[in-house]
């Protein structure tokens, strides 16, 4: 009886390891989703947002003038921090990654709307998945986007870098 115990228990334990796994591997794919989706979609309101904190302020109560970059970075941080690392935000912010949304919502004057996401893994990068998304504007597809995002756990699953191709 004793040998059965033990086998039991360790049937037991090589499923609750699978299951934490297999939770593990499923929240870096929501996270990833979540990034993707807030990096592609953008409300016409999100647009004015963003417009707002690339325009340099003149503070009411301190002499000169704020930097157009440290008011995008901390609009940036807050919009996209709880999905982003830091890293992930400064290179899209360096690549201009984050106006390309941005830019259509100006243009069509209307939300633009992440749509069909697919992710993939990518082989031989456990937590990097390649992904392909449709954009809508008033409901009509304006675009296909793919590219690949890197996922990271440090306390939370986060975007650690997000590539368009």
């Amino acid at each position: 009886m004793p040998k059965k115990s033990a086998i039991l228990i360790v049937i037991v334990a090589v499923i609750a390891v699978a299951t934490l796994l297999l939770q593990s591997g499923s929240k870096a794919v929501f996270q990833a989703e979540i990034a993707i989706n807030s990096l592609l979609s953008c409300t016409l309101e999100d647009a004015e947002e963003f417009d707002a904190a690339l325009a340099p302020k003149l503070p009411a109560d301190e002499p000169g003038i704020q930097s157009a970059g440290d008011a995008l970075t901390v609009y940036l941080t807050e919009r996209y921090g709880a999905s982003m690392t830091d890293d992930c935000i400064e290179k899209l912010a360096a690549n201009r990654t984050f106006y390309r949304s941005v830019k259509l919502a100006k243009n069509n004057n209307c939300d633009i709307v992440m749509s069909e996401l697919k992710l993939s893994a990518e082989s031989g990068n456990k937590n990097t998945f390649d992904f392909s998304a449709v954009l809508l504007a008033n409901g009509k597809e304006i675009e296909t986007v793919s590219g690949s995002v890197r996922m990271v756990n440090t306390n939370e699953w986060k975007a650690d870098l997000i590539t368009i191709n």
